[in-house]
């Protein structure tokens, strides 16, 4: 198999992991009070830490695991019964204590952190401490 092979493959994998096409309306609803120049940095910014994030696991993945004692095996049933509960709650309907009682003295999350590190978050926490993004320009 070439190098260039084995890119392809991996990078297509990655891409499915990532689905920017399906996190894309989320960037765009969260950003949506920005202005253009913060959007580029929220976006590069975002980019930048899930790049550092997917590498540090695909180079040292192995070796993460290896340290906790977690096997392979062991990963996937965990991550198939986390799939299968957020299934779940998603079909009974049931409201999330983070989605109310938002108070809005608190100063605007880091939104491109929650983008790059959370794909199945659906809105910012609001537990940063760094108010770079605070102002809407």
């Amino acid at each position: 198999m070439t190098i260039v092979h084995q890119f392809a493959i991996t990078f297509m994998a990655f891409f499915a992991i990532m689905n920017p096409i399906a996190n894309l309306p989320v960037f765009i609803s969260l950003t949506n009070d920005f202005s253009a120049t913060t959007i580029k940095r929220i976006a590069l910014r975002s980019l930048l830490i899930a790049t550092i994030i997917v590498a540090l696991f695909a180079w040292g993945g192995q070796a993460i695991l290896n340290v906790f004692g977690i096997n392979l095996a062991a990963l996937r049933i965990v991550g198939g019964l986390l799939v299968g509960m957020i299934g779940y709650h998603m079909l009974q309907g049931n409201s999330s204590k983070l989605q109310h009682n938002v108070s809005t003295t608190q100063p605007q999350p880091d939104i491109g952190m929650n983008i790059a590190v959370s794909p199945l978050a659906m809105r910012p926490r609001n537990n940063c401490d760094d108010d770079e993004f605070s102002s809407v320009d």
